[in-house]
């Protein structure tokens, strides 16, 4: 033994001296590369390769060098069936029905359809992984009332009192407002109820009367200002 491990590794030297069941006939002839090398106790490892050159990690079947995937010996319902079984796995919640959830309107509705789910489950009429992930669904439904519709979220107390004063308050400035804006124009100068400019209309005012305008004007505002806080005070009065 030790003449050969000289120019090979010991673990080479090992798999060749124990032997042991080696499939790579059988899977050569079928179109599948499989490693060379005697396999060492307790390996589990297929000796298989795939199509992008690197070892295949698939366990090995009992009595075979090979995973189930690339054993020969398997027979084609089996992969068929295995491979069915695996694309189920991937789509478990396929098959439910379209709308499901919509036709939960209620708090009531949610809690019924745990009770469908729960009973489902038991009978096995579907997994408990789908149970889970539909439990889990309905939970955040009832937690976040999602079921609510909008009609179910207006208020049928009746409304606040503060809530008529707004309301009337709102109108009664805007009278305010278009009463002050009444009198405004009703003491602008013809001028400006034209859309003539004094300049371009042909007049020269004065310093004083500018100044005089200017005064006016903020009278008028004063006023204004004056007329809208009466009406709100006399409002708040009224409503309390």
């Amino acid at each position: 033994m030790g003449d050969s491990t000289k120019n090979g590794l010991l673990w080479e030297t090992l798999a060749a001296e124990i032997g042991g069941p080696n499939d790579s006939g059988t899977a050569a002839s079928n179109g599948i590369r499989v490693s060379g090398t005697r396999r060492l106790p307790y390996e589990k490892q297929c000796a298989a390769f795939t199509k992008s050159g690197r070892r295949c990690r698939g366990k090995i079947v009992t009595g075979s060098d090979l995973c189930p995937f690339h054993d020969p010996q398997l027979s084609a319902e089996h992969r068929r069936h295995n491979a069915a079984k695996g694309g189920r796995s991937h789509h478990r919640l396929s098959h439910l029905p379209d709308g499901y959830l919509r036709k939960l309107t209620s708090g009531g509705a949610v809690g019924e359809a745990m009770d469908r789910l729960y009973r489902e489950v038991r009978l096995g009429i579907i997994t408990a992984d789908m149970g889970r992930v539909l439990f889990g669904i309905l939970t955040r439904i009832l937690d976040s009332e999602l079921y609510t519709s909008v009609s179910d979220t207006r208020r049928k107390s009746r409304p606040a009192k503060a809530d008529g004063v707004r309301v009337k308050l709102g109108d009664l400035l805007t009278h305010a407002e278009q009463w002050a804006w009444r009198r405004a124009v009703a003491s602008a100068p013809a001028d400006f109820l034209h859309g003539k400019p004094p300049e371009k209309a042909g007049l020269k005012r004065s310093a004083k009367r500018v100044a005089a305008e200017k005064e006016q004007s903020e009278k008028a505002q004063q006023a204004r200002s004056a007329d809208a806080s009466d009406t709100a005070i006399r409002l708040a009065m009224s409503a309390s």
